[in-house]
């Protein structure tokens, strides 16, 4: 999708629908959209059902988008909305009802490949749990058919781990879940989280977003998706279990090239040292767990990387700024 492009009418209730879904009000957007076709002759009373199944179900019977514009109208000026949950629904069905047409650029739900960046930790205190690790933000996820694996920032080498098929095709179905029928034209300059989606007729989508849950999918949290699916390395710090050190040096007298191997290894409480020059070869082994497990202790693996978030710029489609400075957000899919 080109960015000089104008969205049509069912990709801005796209875009709407998405926004509703982020936890944004669209009240003003929507009723700018609608003002000029809302019916006035229409009378439709949708407070008969009282569950998402049931409304569901009456909003798929009908078919003439003025009636769903009338509901729309009507939620949106309720002072105090019963069911908030009605208005993504009515949204998705005015984009399923809106005629298609062949440069849509709207997600229809169903996924070939994922790729997860969770950017930065979430400030909401309700869901620190929902990240052990703070100090493997940023991370990145990818979830294709036959693959899971994952990646911490610069995001250039990913690494796979076992993980059950049911897990994956949940996460997947949440995710077609969240993001079927919106549009991924939405600007977020702040966002803690992108995902990149490559559906099945290959078009690709990059939604972002800076909350933890979607607020009509309680069930679907965003920094939760790398615990889902089974990654046990994000609830535990990094640490060094070994370190092996080779160099060379001079003899005292500076006359002569000596080679050395210094290795701690905290499995086995094990110091070695190997050492080799012209006179002499030899090993020495020195077992000692307890200073082996404190020198490795005061190692900071994490001091050798930024700790802060990393800040990506403003995320469009077709952003080269981002394919220059991020090249591997976009060779992950």
């Amino acid at each position: 999708m080109e960015d000089e492009r104008e969205l049509n009418l069912r990709e801005y209730f796209a875009t709407l629908l998405l926004k509703a879904k982020m936890g944004e009000d669209i009240k003003n957007e929507a009723l700018t959209l609608i003002g000029n076709v809302t019916p006035r002759d229409i009378n439709i009373a949708d407070d008969s059902y009282i569950t998402r199944n049931e409304y569901s179900l009456f909003l798929s019977s009908l078919t003439d988008e003025k009636e769903l514009y009338f509901l729309l109208n009507s939620f949106l000026n309720e002072a105090k909305p019963k069911r908030k949950w009605r208005l993504p629904l009515i949204l998705e069905r005015i984009v399923e009802i809106l005629e298609k047409s062949e440069d849509d650029h709207i997600f229809e739900g169903d996924i070939d490949k994922a790729v997860l960046f969770i950017l930065s930790p979430q400030d909401d205190k309700r869901n620190e749990t929902e990240i052990q690790n703070e100090f493997l933000v940023p991370i990145a996820v990818k979830i294709f058919d036959d693959y899971v694996g994952f990646a911490s920032y610069p995001f250039s080498i990913f690494f796979e781990f076992d993980y059950k098929e049911k897990d994956r095709k949940s996460v997947i179905s949440k995710l077609e879940k969240a993001f079927k029928n919106t549009s991924d034209n939405y600007t977020l300059d702040d966002y803690t989280w992108l995902i990149k989606i490559r559906d099945k007729k290959g078009n690709d989508f990059n939604y972002v977003g800076n909350s933890s849950f979607f607020p009509f999918y309680s069930s679907f949290s965003i920094p939760y998706i790398p615990k889902a699916l089974g990654i046990e390395e994000l609830d535990q710090k990094d640490e060094v279990v070994s370190l092996s050190l080779y160099y060379s040096r001079l003899s005292l007298d500076k006359e002569e090239e000596i080679l050395e191997k210094f290795e701690v290894n905290r499995k086995d409480g094990i110091v070695k040292l190997e050492h080799h020059d012209k006179n002499k070869n030899f090993i020495l082994d020195y077992k000692d767990k307890k200073n082996t497990d404190k020198v490795l202790s005061e190692i900071d693996v994490y001091s050798f990387y930024r700790k802060t978030a990393v800040k990506l710029p403003p995320f469009k489609v077709e952003d080269a700024r981002l394919k220059d400075e991020y090249p591997n957000c976009y060779k992950s899919l």
